[in-house]
Formats: C-alpha cells, sequence, structure tokens
C-alpha cells in the first residue's frame, strides 16, 4: 500500500504515456488537435495562441455539441448520430438506452427491484460519445506550424 501512496505522491507528470506518445496521422487533417508529446518548450506545456470563430447568425450557438451511439451487435458496430446533440431528448436511440439501463423487474417480494440483465446488456450494446466542436483560427503554433 506504501508503493502505490508514494507512487500517487510522487508521480511526474511527464512520465505519463501521453509525454511519450508521438500522435500517428488519423482522422481529418481540418481538426486542430494539441498534444503534449510536441510541446518544444522548457516548461513541457503545449503553447499555442487561437482565436475563436463566433458563428455570425447565432453567436450562442459558437460552440457545437454532438452526441452520438456506438451500437454493437453480431453483424458488427454501427456508429449512429444522436438528437441529444441538438438537446432534444425525445432521440429514439437515448429512450432505448435510459429504457434498458433503468429498467425495473418484480422482485420475490413485490417490490420493484433494477433489471440488472437488462442493464448490463443495454450499457454492453450502447457506448455514448459526447464532443464539443468549435471553429478556430490558428494565430501561432510553433509545435505544429503548418
Amino acid at each position: 500500500m506504501n508503493s502505490f501512496i508514494d507512487d500517487v505522491m510522487g508521480l511526474d507528470p511527464t512520465s505519463l504515456d501521453v509525454f511519450q506518445e508521438k500522435p500517428q496521422s488519423k482522422g481529418n487533417v481540418n481538426i486542430y488537435r494539441t498534444n503534449p508529446a510536441l510541446s518544444k518548450a522548457e516548461d513541457g506545456h503545449y503553447h499555442s495562441k487561437v482565436r475563436i470563430l463566433y458563428n455570425p447568425f447565432n453567436l450562442k450557438r459558437s460552440i457545437v455539441h454532438q452526441a452520438a451511439y456506438v451500437i454493437k451487435d453480431t453483424q458488427g458496430t454501427l456508429i449512429v448520430k444522436s438528437m441529444l446533440g441538438d438537446g432534444n431528448r425525445d432521440c429514439p436511440l437515448f429512450k432505448g438506452w435510459k429504457a434498458l439501463h433503468f429498467a425495473k423487474t418484480q422482485g420475490p417480494d413485490g417490490k420493484l427491484v433494477e433489471d440488472t440483465k437488462k442493464k448490463e446488456w443495454g450499457d454492453s450494446m450502447y457506448e455514448k460519445n459526447e464532443t464539443d466542436w468549435v471553429l478556430v483560427q490558428i494565430l501561432e503554433d510553433d509545435n505544429q506550424p503548418e
């Protein structure tokens, strides 16, 4: 137990995997991601200067929220965008997951109890991902000048 506490209290953040792994080129090249492993600064922090580009039609919608479900079955995996990203809680995927996750069944004493089989099955079939997106103009980035 002592070694665990010593490890946590004496943790050097630069030893974390994110600082060791060089990024692999994958995904959309138009998506800007910072990576501490690329830092050229003496302090080890990633420094860049960006400007948020606001939505000219609706300033309050400058940050776009997106929700998606990864659904797995015997034939493979399917990624489906959810209406939750637009704040619509009537999303059929959300309702399906919610019905399984919070399913109740009648126990031997007649009281409602959590149906763990349905919850486990639903959690294994639905994986929810939420992301937020914003347009930025990169003003300065010595780590990734391109």
